[in-house]
This record gives structure tokens, C-alpha cells and sequence, in this order.
């Protein structure tokens, strides 16, 4: 076992997603278990920060992360508009996905950076990360600009090139306005204290052109 060579003093670990493996990482080191369904990622960091006395870094971490969540609220609606109303999609091999209120997406979108959802986005459940359409709804979100996830994999990235092509697609407001964005998935998918800072850094790389 990979862990049991790194001789860790601790280890934390989604107990959802440790399965059977719970009790062997119980026998290589102390094994705190986080519940990633339940709180927040700053939940998540502040739970570690207090099990290793790093509370004032996890504090000042988040500080940091709020500050710079404001300035790229405000540098995005600069560009975009006060009322633009945005959506965000996920292209895979199979489905065209837009994507909720739910994280991992939409507590950074639609909270950290205030951005006003697109028609239809509240009616996504709230306990579902992402509702899954056909391209031919697409216009009745009405969106003023569109963020676009494309999954890893050739016949994702051949799906959007489709999509991209299609009648339905070009039509739409936000393609004609050219406020359709691309965003780096590992970063705006990955659920973490990490993962949320670096996805600011990237809506700053987008929105800074």
C-alpha cells in the first residue's frame, strides 16, 4: 500500500469514499474521517487547521480567499454588467449538463462571486449538482454569458465541436455577444480550499484580457 510506504503521523479521509479501506488506514496512522457532504469546503479546512494548530493560517487563508472572491465579483460584472444573468455547462462524452446551485459549481458562482443565474437555473433542485438538457433548451435560459466545462476526452471535446457548429448554439445571446468562457474543470470542480482559490485565479486570467 502507497500510504503505508509515506509512514504519515495522520491521515484524513472522506469516510464515503474509504469504504472497506477505513480499517487499514486505521492500522498505518491516527485517521480522522471528513464528511465532504457535510459543511463547506472552509468547513473542511478549519476542521484540519484545528487538528494540527494552524487555526490563525486557516483563518487568515479564508480572509484572503473572500477579499479576493469581491475583487473578482466586481472585475466579472465590470465586464459583463450588473444584470448580466449567467449560466455554466458541462460537456461530456454523452450529456450536456447545466449546472446548479449545488456544489461543486455553484456555491462559488452564484455566492462567492454573486453572479446572477440565468433563467431557469434556480428551478435545477437544490440537492442536485447538475440537471442534464438537450441543446435545444439552451435558448430558453437566456444567458449573457455562458461558462463552459468540457470534460477530459477526446469525445467530449468532440461533443462541444458539435455543439459549437449547431444553429441552436451559435443563436444564442451569449455566443453572438462573445461571452462564452472556458473554464479549467480541475480547478472550478475541485471542492476545495485549494481548488476555490485557484478557480479565482483563473476567472482572473479570463476576465483580465
Amino acid at each position: 500500500m502507497i500510504v503505508l510506504g509515506l509512514k504519515p503521523d495522520v491521515i484524513y479521509i472522506d469516510e464515503e469514499y474509504s469504504g472497506e479501506d477505513l480499517v487499514k488506514f486505521q492500522k498505518i496512522a491516527p485517521t480522522i474521517y471528513i464528511d465532504m457532504n457535510s459543511g463547506t469546503w472552509r468547513d473542511h479546512l478549519k476542521r484540519i487547521a484545528a487538528n494540527v494548530g494552524r487555526e490563525k493560517e486557516a483563518d487568515a487563508f479564508i480572509q484572503d480567499y473572500e477579499a479576493k472572491a469581491e475583487q473578482m465579483s466586481s472585475l466579472i460584472t465590470a465586464k459583463l454588467g450588473a444584470d448580466a444573468k449567467v449560466m455554466a455547462i458541462r460537456m461530456t462524452a454523452k450529456e450536456l449538463r447545466v449546472m446548479g446551485t449545488k456544489r461543486p459549481l455553484g456555491p462559488i458562482m452564484f455566492k462567492d462571486l454573486k453572479l446572477k443565474m440565468a433563467d431557469g437555473v434556480e428551478k435545477i433542485p437544490a440537492d442536485e449538482p447538475y440537471q442534464v438538457i438537450s441543446k435545444e433548451v439552451l435558448p430558453d435560459f437566456n444567458a449573457d454569458a455562458i461558462f463552459v466545462i468540457i470534460s477530459k476526452g477526446k469525445e467530449a471535446k468532440g461533443s462541444f465541436e458539435e455543439l459549437e457548429k449547431n444553429p441552436v448554439w451559435q443563436n444564442l445571446k451569449a455566443v453572438k455577444n462573445n461571452h462564452v468562457y472556458l473554464l479549467d474543470g480541475q480547478k472550478w470542480l475541485d471542492y476545495s480550499s485549494i481548488g476555490q482559490s485557484m478557480a479565482l485565479d483563473d476567472a482572473k486570467q479570463l476576465f483580465s484580457k
